[in-house]
């Protein structure tokens, strides 16, 4: 701050120990802007480059910075979020076309020109269908992408408003009985239990608890999320899938999600089984959920581990 220096996320992935991340903001540079350099809110971190292929992940750095290390070296992984944008009228105002279209530009910069892999969680994994659609339109191949806890736009003709209510009770039960087996093994703090419900989290704020608060990365994350999610909602006809298009599903999807498959629609004679990660949506990602991930990824890439 004494400094003027603002080093984005993706030194911290370059440089995780404390003398290489200081140093690297000791060489950081005030970047200079023009008027007319064009407008595109993507950030892209690539964790290492490709040599003969690449897999782009969409938002939650954090989780997709260790398939790196699953997997190999000629595969480049690369993340495309929105974490360095300010949530602002010009990016509310971007349709999910556009969004998609600035999105896809960030990829192109790093592509190696080998075969490309998708991967998104949630809304994300929305965008991952249509970046996948678009890039073949380009010429690109792209044989594998993945999609996990990803509703179909086109999902509430399938779900009726009681069938929705049930889904979302059934979804606080088993997420309360999740994070509290997480608490009881130790492997989470109570204070850490207590943020993931909305109560718990209103009594810890009137209770001046700090460390019941959203980190910023939290909020961030939130925002980013709903700013898709609302954007998503004027697809006016959500893609057909084929297949090579594979939805996920962690625990905390209701079973009554899995068997419509989300709302996707698979083109006729292309549908693939689901493939179901252990955790809670977002803790699905963690070690042992990258290394399923990854294990899809290199049996479309190169038809085997």
């Amino acid at each position: 701050s004494e400094l003027g220096l603002t080093p984005n996320l993706a030194l911290l992935f370059h440089a995780p120990t404390l003398s290489a991340f200081t140093a690297g903001c000791a060489a950081l540079r005030v970047a200079e802007t023009s008027d007319t350099a064009a407008y595109n809110p993507w950030q892209r971190i690539t964790f290492r480059p490709g040599v003969k292929s690449d897999i782009y992940t969409f938002n939650h750095p954090f989780l997709y910075y260790r398939l790196a290390a699953e997997l190999p070296g000629p595969v480049g992984v690369h993340n495309i979020n929105l974490f360095g944008a300010g949530i602002d009228d010009t990016l509310r105002n971007l349709s999910f076309s556009e969004l998609t279209d600035l999105a896809i530009a960030r990829s192109e910069e790093s592509t190696s020109g080998g075969p490309i892999a998708l991967f998104g969680l949630c809304v994300n994994g929305n965008m991952a269908v249509e970046i996948s659609n678009r890039l073949r339109e380009r010429g690109y191949d792209v044989p594998f992408t993945g999609i996990i806890d990803s509703w179909s736009t086109d999902a509430r003709q399938f779900v009726s408003e009681s069938l929705a209510k049930r889904m979302r009770l059934a979804r606080r039960v088993k997420r309360a009985a999740y994070f509290a087996g997480k608490v009881s093994s130790g492997r989470m703090q109570p204070i850490a239990f207590m943020k993931q419900f909305n109560a718990t989290k209103r009594v810890m704020a009137m209770a001046g608890i700090k460390s019941g608060e959203d980190t910023p990365e939290e909020f961030m994350n939130g925002e980013i999320t709903r700013l898709l999610m609302e954007a998503a909602q004027t697809i006016e006809r959500a893609p057909e899938l084929d297949a090579s298009m594979r939805i996920f599903h962690s625990q905390s999807s209701h079973k009554a999600a899995r068997e419509l498959n989300f709302g996707w629609k698979y083109l006729e004679g292309e549908e693939q089984p689901q493939i179901a990660l252990k955790g809670w949506h977002e803790d699905s990602l963690t070690s042992d959920g990258i290394r399923d991930v990854a294990y899809e990824v290199m049996r479309s890439l190169f038809g085997s581990r």
